[in-house]
């Protein structure tokens, strides 16, 4: 997961979610696979930073906590708990299968 913040815009705050999906099955060329990916951009709430473990647990639009590690601890450095912020972050995951002869 990687994730960003950044100070919200007026229209952010009129419409506080985005989700963008994506998902690709391999041709037929390839090794029987998938793919999906996931970016969510939100209106959030900072609800605790944890610097020792790298996460901070924000509260979404909709009133859903959730806790995200953070790599970079100058990125944790500039939140505050309370501070409202727009939250993107992205997921992927990728999988392949391979035939084991016995």
């Amino acid at each position: 997961m990687k994730a960003e913040f950044s100070e919200p815009t007026p229209e952010e705050y009129a419409s506080p979610i985005e989700i963008i999906e994506d998902a690709q099955i391999a041709g037929s060329d390839r090794l029987p696979g998938a793919a999906t990916g996931t970016i969510i951009k939100a209106v959030v709430a900072v609800q605790i930073i944890d610097g020792v473990e790298g996460s901070v647990t924000i509260r979404g639009p909709e009133g859903n906590y959730l806790t995200i590690p953070v790599e970079d601890p100058a990125l944790i450095a500039e939140l505050n708990v309370g501070e409202v912020v727009i939250l993107t972050y992205g997921e992927a995951f990728a999988l392949t299968l391979e035939r084991v002869e016995k």
